[in-house]
């Protein structure tokens, strides 16, 4: 029951409703990253921090392979894969504001 009026805020942020058409994980580190080729976005993962869902500056994708790169305020991402039945990548990220380092390494045949 309200005895007042009352003014309300609400706030609308864009969410992700496309699929994931590569996923990755270095298991020995607990590293993530989700590649979406038809939004150009990716969304990398660690044990500790969620980078989020990110529109990546460049996506070369070729029947084989899919090169990603970003940087932002958060966030530098290079990364590599091999697509199809090979199932590679190798990304590496920096945290610009920690400063700390990851590396993910999904190899040929580890799922």
């Amino acid at each position: 029951m309200m005895d007042a009026d009352r003014t309300v805020t609400a706030i609308y942020e864009e969410m992700f409703v496309g699929d994931w058409e590569y996923a990755y994980e270095d298991e020995s580190t607990g590293n993530k990253i989700f590649i979406s080729t038809d939004d150009k976005s990716f969304q990398f993962v660690t044990p500790e921090k969620d980078y989020g869902i990110t529109e990546a500056d460049t996506m070369i994708v070729t029947r084989r392979s899919t090169i990603v790169s970003h940087m932002d305020d958060e966030i530098s991402l290079l990364s590599f894969s091999l697509n199809s039945n090979i199932d590679y990548c190798l990304t590496y990220v920096r945290d610009m504001q920690t400063g700390n380092t990851y590396v993910l390494l999904d190899r040929i045949g580890t799922e």
